[in-house]
């Protein structure tokens, strides 16, 4: 699985500690960093060494404890 297949899936994705989420796909861990917008892009997500950075999250995804 790579970053990018994330990016159509609906995923509900649980902070673990400020600005970072962490969800499990098909037994795979994946994680969602918010970075130094605007001087980096908004998002990062990773799986294993694949990752992608995204000024807007999916609209098909959830990040809890996000106000």
């Amino acid at each position: 699985m790579q970053a990018k297949d994330l990016l159509k899936m609906k995923i509900r994705w649980m902070e673990r500690r400020p600005a970072s989420w962490e969800a499990e796909i098909n037994g795979v861990l994946c994680t969602l960093e918010m970075n130094d917008f605007p001087d980096e892009p908004m998002y990062t997500v990773r799986v294993g060494n694949s990752h992608v950075d995204l000024d807007d999250r999916p609209t098909c995804w959830t990040l809890e404890g996000l106000a």
